[in-house]
């Protein structure tokens, strides 16, 4: 017979070892991920009164043929067409590291600040890091739309949304592909944001019931809403530079 003066475990007590292994497990998720490549997601509204959509489309194309000659690798330049009430020149861009980052950012500043016609803009760089189960895609050329959406989570869910969003992804890949999937890590916090390629409106509707139709894809949906405070879709077209305007 083995005695033991060790007391049984109290509620308390098993309620803390639970605590600590979710701790835990946010730490290791948050750490696996922050190690890999980093992205530079900007969004410039234009909010001077009477902008006309052709001194908007100039803007974009000034910035896309920037971002072209300064980024590498360079992912993607867009243009809002649906889902913001101004308009909005969107790009996203990667780095291997913040001093990387920090230095890119610098550049393009810098090469903004001399284009020949400024316009009035308000600016938003938040910086972002892919989920370890999506490899970020740049823009190979792709015609259509694409449909940029971002969530805001409730603080302390994102590992758990992430795993459940996880068991359905190879599902919902069937029916189109992302450009990628990222977390905030500057910016807005237990945010989440996504962009997702489609030929046209039409499209994106077919796409998303057909993919609703898909047991496990439908039972992702349901599982990751829990853990949702705000949802936002907007409709971006693929920007071009301006020697092919």
């Amino acid at each position: 017979r083995i005695s033991s003066s060790r007391a049984p475990p109290t509620i308390s007590s098993l309620h803390s070892m639970l605590s600590f292994r979710i701790v835990c497990r946010v730490r290791q998720f948050s750490a696996s991920a922050t190690r890999r490549t980093l992205c530079e997601l900007g969004i410039d509204t234009l909010v001077g009164t009477g902008i006309a959509s052709r001194s908007a489309n100039f803007y974009a194309a000034e910035m896309t043929t920037i971002l072209q000659r300064t980024s590498t690798p360079f992912q993607g330049t867009f243009t809002t067409a649906f889902g913001n009430k101004a308009a909005e020149f969107i790009y996203v861009r990667k780095h291997d590291s913040y001093a990387e980052l920090e230095e890119a950012h610098g550049r393009l500043i810098k090469e903004q600040n001399a284009l020949p016609v400024q316009v009035e803009r308000n600016q938003e760089v938040v910086i972002l890091n892919p989920f370890p189960w999506c490899d970020v895609k740049p823009l190979n050329g792709q015609t259509g739309i694409f449909e940029y959406r971002s969530y805001t989570l409730k603080p302390g869910t994102l590992a758990q949304w992430a795993h459940c969003f996880q068991q359905g992804f190879e599902d919902r890949k069937q029916y189109s592909e992302p450009l990628g999937i990222w977390f905030s890590e500057v910016g807005q916090l237990n945010a989440v944001h996504h962009i997702w390629h489609y030929e046209s409106l039409q499209h994106r509707i077919e796409v998303r019931n057909q993919a609703l139709l898909n047991e496990v894809w439908r039972e992702t949906v349901r599982g990751t809403a829990p853990f949702l405070q705000t949802m936002w879709s907007r409709i971006l077209r693929p920007t071009k530079p301006l020697d092919i305007l």
